[in-house]
């Protein structure tokens, strides 16, 4: 039993020094700890395991360097073993984007009029909706926007008085200036959900709190938008991981 255990955590830990490798491109001679410090600066999956990585290798050197007439004096316990197959699995086939984003989201044209979207955060309680022209996406409303509209919303380009019906209206390229650009980003459908994760953090450390993360096929703003990631999916992301 001992030695099934230490098999299959060398078996795991094997993977994951090749695919380090691979990542970096390294030759087998370069130590698992240098590979493991290149490749979590640059991918948020790896990041996220850093310290039981850095735990498990030393762990499989005193296995290996202690190891005595077939046997292992030191053996992994079974939930060790657990974790490092599944840190292994996740990064041979890592949670994405579209495991997770809400498909097919709905959007409006800049000609649209802005009464479309209040009925809509009205009617199924969004809160954020992103703007798609022939040449992409142009920019994201939120209910923020909404509010920042509002305030302005009484006059048109001549100063004159408009009715509420009559601001409701105009059509959505007002609100453009009223939308901020580092509210959301754009990502691949490919993209990593441990980026997705790691975006909104640094979203929050910078204090410009991501309102969504749309997806698109390339991850460009010319790219067909396919899906969108609020906030109120973040739950289900670290669920994921």
């Amino acid at each position: 039993m001992d030695n099934m255990l230490a098999q299959r955590f060398l078996s795991a830990f094997n993977k994951i020094e090749e695919q380090l490798a691979n990542m970096t491109q390294a030759n087998s001679h370069t130590p698992f700890i240098a590979m493991l410090d290149t490749v979590s600066r640059r991918n948020s999956l790896v990041r996220q395991y850093y310290s039981d990585l850095s735990q498990y290798a030393r762990l499989r050197n005193i296995m290996v360097h202690t190891m005595r007439d077939g046997y292992f004096m030191a053996v992994p316990h079974e939930s060790a073993v657990q974790k490092i197959e599944g840190i292994a699995e996740q990064l041979s086939n890592p949670p994405i984007a579209a495991d997770i984003m809400t498909p097919k989201p709905f959007f409006v044209r800049s000609s649209d009029p802005i009464s479309r979207i209040v009925e809509e955060f009205q009617q199924r309680g969004f809160m954020r909706c992103p703007i798609v022209d022939e040449t992409g996406i142009t920019g994201l409303i939120t209910a923020k926007s909404i509010t920042r509209w509002l305030a302005t919303a009484g006059y048109d380009d001549s100063e004159k008085y408009l009715s509420l019906q009559a601001a409701l209206m105009q059509p959505v390229t007002v609100l453009l200036e009223y939308c901020a650009p580092d509210e959301f980003a754009i990502v691949p459908r490919g993209y990593t959900l441990p980026d997705v994760l790691y975006m909104f953090q640094q979203g929050v450390a910078r204090g410009k709190y991501l309102q969504s993360i749309l997806v698109t096929v390339d991850g460009t703003a010319h790219s067909p938008l396919v899906g969108i990631i609020a906030p109120s999916d973040l739950p289900k992301l670290y669920d994921q991981n």
